[in-house]
């Protein structure tokens, strides 16, 4: 019977351990459980999340809007208002030597506008309106002593429109016409006159703008008061009318639509 060595024996051994270690290392890999997206993500080597991952995450974000997709709006103002007429013209009307005192308020709403024009429509209400005319005068509207006497009334103008030219501006300048009625405790301009009038302007203002909030306007306007020929006499008056407005927004116009 032949007889192994010791050294052969060893050998064998050895060899016989490294396999036995090489296969139960490749059972333990083949038995690890697989790592989840979460973990494989989190592991990579530069950090980036896969593609879905990706995707699914601009779906479920929205972006945020672009800087210009944001419009102001435009204000509605609340103006309190001043005028006294100067000296009177003669364009439609012929009475003289009366001035107007106006106290009042306007709501003014944006109506539209194109490129460096605006519009807005407004509706003007005078609950103090004095006039101040001779105290006896005649059926031609000539006075006929030195006396005077204030003859006090109420207006309301709701037809106002105004064209506003560069409204971006700091110094804003418009055009603007409105009427309405105004209604005295008395007859004015004539014995042959009525209580009821009508009051219609048509002028030029303008505007600057102080803050976001508030503006101050200087305007002038040609004033016209008359009764429209609806009773015995109606000499109207034209008067040459100067203001000031001081305006405040209702709604801020930085405010996103």
């Amino acid at each position: 019977m032949t007889k192994l060595s010791p050294v052969r024996c060893r050998s064998s051994s050895s060899f016989r351990l490294a396999l036995i270690a090489l296969l139960a290392g490749v059972i333990l890999v083949l038995a690890a459980p697989a790592p989840s997206l979460a973990q494989s993500s989190a592991v990579a080597g530069d950090g980036s999340s896969p593609p879905e991952t990706a995707r699914a995450d601009r779906v479920a974000v929205p972006a945020a809007p672009a800087p210009h997709a944001r419009r102001p709006l435009r204000p509605i103002e609340l103006a309190i208002m001043f005028g006294q007429t100067v000296g009177s013209v003669r364009i439609y009307a012929f009475a003289q030597d009366r001035s107007e005192e106006l106290w009042g308020v306007k709501y003014i709403h944006p109506s539209g506008g194109f490129g460096p024009i605006r519009c807005d429509f407004f509706i003007q209400a005078i609950p103090v309106y004095r006039l101040i005319q001779p105290k006896y005068y005649d059926y031609q509207s000539v006075a006929l002593t030195t006396e005077r006497r204030s003859v006090f009334g109420a207006a309301i103008l709701p037809l106002g429109e105004r064209v506003v030219v560069n409204p971006r501006q700091r110094l804003q300048a418009s055009l603007y016409s409105s009427g309405g009625f105004a209604y005295f405790t008395r007859r004015i301009l004539s014995e042959g006159g009525t209580r009821l009038n009508i009051d219609a302007q048509f002028g030029t203002e303008f505007e600057f703008v102080i803050d976001d909030r508030r503006s101050v306007t200087f305007g002038y306007a040609i004033n016209h008061l008359s009764n429209g020929n609806i009773h015995y006499k109606n000499p109207g008056l034209d008067a040459n009318l100067f203001y000031l407005d001081y305006a405040f927004n209702l709604r801020h116009p930085a405010a996103a639509k």
